[in-house]
């Protein structure tokens, strides 16, 4: 009884930290899910948002600050993302890019 509950101890002890590493990275890719889902809503927001700029002043804005988000109704901490959002006027357009807390990122444009 006692060599089963060792080899059993001795099992737990190997698989522990597989277990532990799996449980962190779903963790993590579940966090990343969600962060990417609410940075594409405000990547969206921000694209209107560009796009009416456009439209009013005839070329795209030199950087973010210069749109105004104060009627966004995204929640307060979506607007703190707003700073891990990079854009960039392009020739034909603009970039930009997204690079979240757990390494999530994409890209886009017009």
């Amino acid at each position: 009884m006692r060599r089963i509950l060792w080899v059993l101890l001795v099992i737990a002890l190997i698989a522990l930290p597989f277990v532990i590493k799996f449980g962190w990275e779903y963790h993590v890719a579940s966090r990343c899910m969600k962060e990417n889902s609410d940075a594409l809503a405000m990547k969206n927001e921000i694209a209107e948002k560009l796009e009416a700029y456009q439209t009013k002043n005839g070329t795209y804005p030199e950087s973010l600050t210069a749109l105004s988000f104060t009627d966004v109704a995204a929640q307060p901490e979506s607007l703190a993302d707003l700073k891990r959002f990079r854009y960039r006027r392009t020739q034909s357009g603009y970039s930009i890019s997204y690079e979240g807390r757990y390494g999530c990122f994409f890209t886009g444009g017009h």
